[in-house]
């Protein structure tokens, strides 16, 4: 195999355009930047760089670290801002080193210098502006990180290949190394590509013989066997991660022991202590779990919890051979389904060209698909060594990465961000491509190969500008407002159980991280609207608390002293986390949670199934658990939270809460939040507080900027305002006040993502107005969506009935009594309306036409019968 150059460029001329890839890419993320932070991880990400925070396991510690160096820098920017800035940085080096690797792949065969600057900046903006890349480019998350770490380790990786035949130059090696373990610090993903960085380092002492390929083999099958075994040995303690490391062990021992010719001792164990340094990042989890911050996720201060953390125990095993879904599923809905959404976006570009989506979608993935096979050809036919540099790379992107993350069919949200690396790579193979394209149409003639190139870097730039409006987050603020309104719609000192990550990491963020555009509202600054809703005033609404419980709320004002947000007054208690002992001590300690159980009975507290009957009794609600009713660790703590805290704390539980662990009957809506009460009732409201919440506390501005796109999952929670709204237009409905029903039920509508379900709801409200003729045409869209739905059709025709058109409404049933003539009540209604509005001829005919279809149908027969006799008279 040939490791010699063919293509010489000039180091100025690439510098440039590296250095001007950056500066765009750089520029267009930053103005495309979130305004605050976005759902999901980010919240829990800013807020843990801003106070130096635990966060979820295995803690990302580098990324916080990095994270907390940008909120200190001036830059003028918020807390939210200056961490997404790390993002933007980290992503905008990444197109860099994207760039310069794709040049290093090309040049390796022969061709003209300009073409393998073009291959360059084709495929380097095809990675900047994928889909998914983007979204991490600009959100404070740790995959723009990843993406950098592995980028860079490419592009050196390829500078050593470059200079080195025989493992000289082992410096660059064990700077290699150390971004490994250094990048390890934000996300563990980083070492995805380690074993094709490894083949491409070793490419040049294989000889491909059958010696080699036999030895591979068995070498391959007793790793594998290792690690099998030792997975299964580990398991049963909790400590499936072992075979990961024994497998590591392996492989490590047999680079030693084949590579004693070329590495000395001493390279090993400066190698040792690289990999060390790079991981010692690490070490600031302990430091700062001693610390107690504001989040402290897995609390890792002792060594058994460090140990558990960064190894990620409390997401259980995972095993190579243990498949949590069929691969193909793995394959085809995961890895497949989101590579089809990175370039090209069909909706957009659909629109503008006003062709069908189908269409648009089709033609897109085929221009991926053919200018990425394309590129994989070209790279092979041209060089076998340059081939398998990036066929490794992404190989370890792709397959090895759906086997090691074994995602299961269904997962709480799509994961893209997986699997980025590959689609980086196959960015790659669409610049090569791209030039393959070129020199095809270049050779037929000059001016064919002239505009291939124009057509060429015309289709990144189209990518570019079909992702642009849905990646513009420089006006999101729902997040933001989503978290304030939880906590604002809340009384003094609430509790308030959430369940996921939306409900908790606005609120976390909101609490902990000053915002310009958070604001605070407490009920007990406007005295009259407190009255009102209390029934008493704030002199008289104070109670004496219990000196215990004035102690644990102000330990808890104490530790959230020097947090900078809002409503800190507020405890959160996750209902996943207090599955641990860890966080029920937090709760316990740090937010004047009262819990009177001992620590040694939490770290005691197990699922329990109940033997026999049990009613828990506290105040005058009595909740009855069945006998065999399995209550796990998080279930027995709401009850003792609830046990020790009602009547002392206001207690509340979130709407998106689906297990309310038996209390639904006792809890009543205030908002974004139903508060725990003593009455029982089925869908029980406070109107006064709820009204006061959608209309004087709540922000919405977000959700009404049509400016900002909104995904899937944003419209699905702006749901939760929909029903606050809905809720409000139900209680006035009941009590009467139809026209005020009707201006809540609208408003409603606006936060609803499936509209078409409320219609019939919005339609009767419009015909309890005497709105009749606005109520059909409500309901009209959905007639002729679903024409032969009875429901709808009995409403619509009493509209028309009601508004006096008859004939329209004889119309409309005659094609639905025709489709559908077994729906006796229809015919019924078509009877006494000909027979009360005279039109006998038009009934005998319907009559007539249904007996066609069967001459023994009673119903039809008696009511022609009738119709002729009426006519007669």
């Amino acid at each position: 195999m040939d490791f010699t150059d063919k293509t010489k460029i000039n180091f100025r001329t690439n510098s440039i355009i590296g250095l001007v890839l950056f500066v765009v890419t750089f520029v267009i993320y930053f103005i495309t930047k979130p305004a605050s932070l976005s759902f999901w991880d980010c919240g829990e990400y800013i807020t843990c760089s801003s106070i130096l925070g635990v966060p979820h396991p295995p803690g990302n510690p580098f990324y916080i670290m990095l994270g907390k160096l940008f909120t200190i820098i001036p830059f003028g920017l918020s807390d939210a801002q200056a961490v997404s800035l790390l993002s933007i940085v980290f992503s905008a080096f990444t197109v860099l080193f994207s760039y310069l690797s794709i040049v290093k792949l090309v040049k390796i065969w022969k061709t003209e210098p300009y073409l393998v600057y073009i291959t360059g900046i084709i495929g380097a903006l095809f990675v900047a502006f994928s889909k998914e890349f983007w979204v991490n480019a600009i959100e404070a998350e740790v995959y723009g990180g990843l993406s950098f770490f592995l980028s860079l380790i490419i592009w050196l990786t390829l500078v050593w290949a470059e200079k080195s035949r025989n493992m000289e130059n082992q410096n660059l090696l064990l700077l290699i190394i150390f971004t490994f373990f250094l990048g390890f610090g934000v996300h563990q993903t980083t070492l995805q590509i380690a074993p094709a960085i490894l083949l491409i380092i070793v490419l040049p002492l294989i000889k491909f013989n059958k010696k080699f390929i036999t030895k591979a083999i068995v070498l391959l099958a007793l790793s594998l066997i290792l690690y099998y075994v030792f997975y299964a040995i580990g398991s049963g303690s909790g400590r499936g991660s072992w075979g990961k490391y024994v497998f590591a062990i392996f492989t490590i021992s047999l680079l030693i022991y084949y590579l004693k010719d070329y590495v000395e001792l001493k390279v090993w164990l400066f190698a040792l202590f690289l990999i060390i340094l790079g991981l010692s990042t690490h070490f600031i989890l302990p430091i700062r779990a001693s610390a107690h911050p504001f989040i402290n996720e897995g609390d890792p201060s002792n060594w058994q919890r460090f140990g558990d953390y960064v190894f990620r125990k409390q997401y259980g095993p995972t095993s190579f051979f243990e498949r949590r879904a069929p691969i193909m599923v793995q394959l085809n809905k995961h890895f497949l389904r989101y590579f089809s959404w990175q370039f090209f976006d069909a909706d957009v570009i659909g629109k503008f060209i006003h062709l069908p989506r189908h269409f648009v979608n089709l033609i897109g993935q085929l221009i991926v698909a053919l200018l990425g096979f394309t590129g994989i050809y070209y790279q092979y036919k041209k060089s076998k060594r340059s081939f398998i540099y990036l066929a490794s790379l992404f190989l370890m992107g792709s397959i090895a990465m759906i086997l090691v993350m074994n995602l299961q069919t269904a997962e709480v949200r799509d994961r893209p961000y997986f699997f980025i690396t590959a689609y980086m790579l196959w960015a790659f193979w669409m610049g090569i491509g791209s030039i393959a394209v070129i020199q095809f149409f270049r050779k037929k003639a000059k001016i064919l190969g002239a505009i291939a190139l124009v057509i060429m870097l015309m289709l990144p730039l189209a990518n570019m500008a079909s992702h642009f409006h849905k990646n513009d987050r420089s006006q999101e603020l729902l997040a933001l407002e989503y978290g304030t309104n939880f906590l604002n719609g809340l009384d003094k000192n609430a509790i308030i159980f959430t369940n996921g990550d939306n409900d908790t990491f606005p609120l976390w963020f909101s609490q902990a991280v000053a915002d310009p555009n958070a604001k605070e509202y407490y009920l007990e600054k406007d005295t009259l609207i407190f009255k009102e809703i209390t029934g008493k005033s704030i002199s008289k609404e104070e109670k004496k608390l219990s000196r215990k419980t004035n102690l644990l709320l102000k330990q808890a004002y104490d530790s959230k002293k020097n947090l900078e947000g809002i409503r800190k007054d507020v405890s959160i208690a996750n209902l996943s986390l207090l599955n641990t002992p860890w966080y029920i001590k937090q709760l316990k300690k740090q937010e004047g949670i009262e819990i009177n159980l001992s620590d040694k009975k939490i770290d005691e507290l197990r699922p329990m199934k109940l033997p026999q009957d049990v009613v828990f009794p506290v105040g005058d609600i009595k909740i009855k658990f069945k006998e065999g009713k399995i209550l796990y660790i998080k279930d027995l703590m709401v009850l003792q939270i609830i046990k020790d805290n009602y009547g002392k704390r206001p207690i509340y539980f979130a709407v998106t809460v689906a297990d309310r662990v038996g209390f639904d009957k006792y809890l009543q809506m205030e908002g974004m939040a139903e508060r725990l009460v003593e009455t029982k009732g089925k869908y029980q409201i406070d109107p006064i507080r709820l009204n006061h919440n959608i209309n004087n506390v709540f922000d919405f501005n977000s959700v009404y900027n049509d400016k900002l796109y909104k995904d899937e999952n944003m419209k699905r929670l702006m749901n939760n305002y929909g029903a606050n709204f809905m809720s409000m237009a139900n209680v006035l409905h009941e009590k009467g006040e139809d026209e005020d029903a009707l201006k809540y039920y609208k408003k409603a509508l606006d936060f609803v993502k499936a509209k078409d379900k409320f219609l019939p709801g919005l339609s009767k409200l419009y015909y309890a107005t005497k709105k009749y003729d606005t109520a059909f045409e409500t309901i009209a869209p959905l007639l002729k969506k679903n024409p032969n739905d009875a429901q709808i059709n009995y409403l619509a025709t009493d509209y028309l009935v009601k508004a006096d058109k008859i004939d329209s409404a004889l119309t409309m049933l005659d094609s639905f009594i025709i489709n559908n003539p077994d729906e006796n009540y229809f015919i019924q209604y078509y009877f006494d309306l000909c027979k009360k509005d005279k039109k006998y001829n038009r009934g005998i005919e319907l009559m007539n036409k249904l007996l066609e279809v069967d001459s023994k149908n009673r119903l039809a027969n008696s009511y022609k019968s009738q119709l002729e006799n009426l006519q007669k008279d």
